[in-house]
């Protein structure tokens, strides 16, 4: 719509409805940030040694079973207060890097960030599971689930400090979000890593190990980037 100044006879155009505020979307940012590190400060307060065996896992991820049994088990509640923040931190910064770097609204963002998380979920832990029950190699398998929540521990903890200084320092938006890109990137080439070494070890042929990862894990991640630089990225 578009109106005249009455002092200038300027033509202005008025916006059929209101921008949305950022300093909204900061403030709720800010909230899922605070429901991270209350989750850290829970599983601190529940388990003394949570922090700290995070940290000796990944320094010496070859004594983790035994590691994991003395000082933090996978399902007590500080380990998956742990996992619920990575994922909270690993949608949050999805969300982040769809808005600022794509050209996507908060909805679709949203949604994708989501989706991203839950896709990541089904392939990193359900899909040894689905190996599992069809080569019966439940042993093999549940150490390759070790492996990844024992990740999901420590990069929960860097993302949440990472996502508190990206939201706060919007100005360094591109060099923030190649950091992202690059830790997901290091986080994936850790697990793959690790997990070969097991299953390599334990005498799987590699050519199953390289179907698996390009069937099951590489390929979904590439088809949901296609998409997204096809349909929403300028």
């Amino acid at each position: 719509m578009l109106l005249f100044s009455f002092f200038t006879n300027e033509q202005v155009e008025v916006p059929q409805r209101l921008a949305e505020r950022n300093e909204s979307v900061v403030l709720y940012l800010m909230g899922f940030i605070a429901l991270s590190l209350l989750l850290v400060v829970l599983a601190k307060l529940y388990n003394q040694k949570s922090l700290r065996t995070v940290i000796v896992n990944l320094i010496n991820p070859g004594n983790l079973e035994t590691s994991l049994k003395e000082n933090m088990r996978l399902r007590s509640f500080s380990s998956v207060a742990l996992i619920l923040n990575y994922f909270i931190v690993l949608s949050l910064g999805a969300y982040v890097y769809l808005t600022r770097m794509a050209n996507i609204t908060h909805w679709y963002a949203l949604i994708f960030s989501l989706g991203f998380s839950f896709l990541l979920l089904i392939l990193e832990i359900f899909g040894p599971v689905l190996i599992s029950w069809f080569t019966g190699e439940s042993s093999l398998m549940r150490k390759t689930i070790t492996v990844t929540l024992s990740d999901y521990h420590f990069f929960g903890l860097l993302l949440a400090v990472f996502s508190l200084v990206w939201i706060k320092n919007p100005v360094y938006n591109e060099f923030m979000a190649n950091s992202f890109l690059i830790i997901l990137l290091l986080r994936l080439i850790l697990r793959l890593l690790k997990n070969s070494i097991i299953v390599l070890t334990n005498g799987v042929s590699w050519y199953y190990l390289f179907l698996y990862f390009c069937t099951l894990e590489i390929l979904p991640l590439f088809v949901a980037y296609y998409y997204l630089l096809q349909n929403f990225w300028s």
